[in-house]
């Protein structure tokens, strides 16, 4: 492996990991937002929806420093070790 292809797999590694963190942390907020066995439960027009809504929700409790819920972080903390463990597998 080259230098330059070690060097973009450290970047997209590091990319991928804050992405994975910000879309566990929308989860938690939201938690329509999370897997339910694989299934849409909405039509997918809905879910545009929903996730335009949420994520325009989330960026404004990010801007004005709302906090997670308490049990929010807890969930977060559940999916945060869950991806780490299908990374390490």
């Amino acid at each position: 492996m080259t230098e330059d292809e070690q060097r973009f797999n450290r970047a997209l590694k590091h990319v991928r990991s804050t992405v994975e963190r910000c879309i566990g942390t929308w989860k938690s907020r939201f938690r329509c937002m999370h897997r339910s066995g694989g299934d849409l439960c909405y039509e997918p027009a809905k879910v545009c929806k929903l996730i335009t809504s949420t994520a325009v929700l989330h960026n404004f409790c990010i801007n004005h420093n709302i906090p997670l819920l308490e049990e929010d972080e807890e969930y977060l903390e559940e999916i945060v070790l869950r991806e780490l463990q299908l990374e390490l597998d």
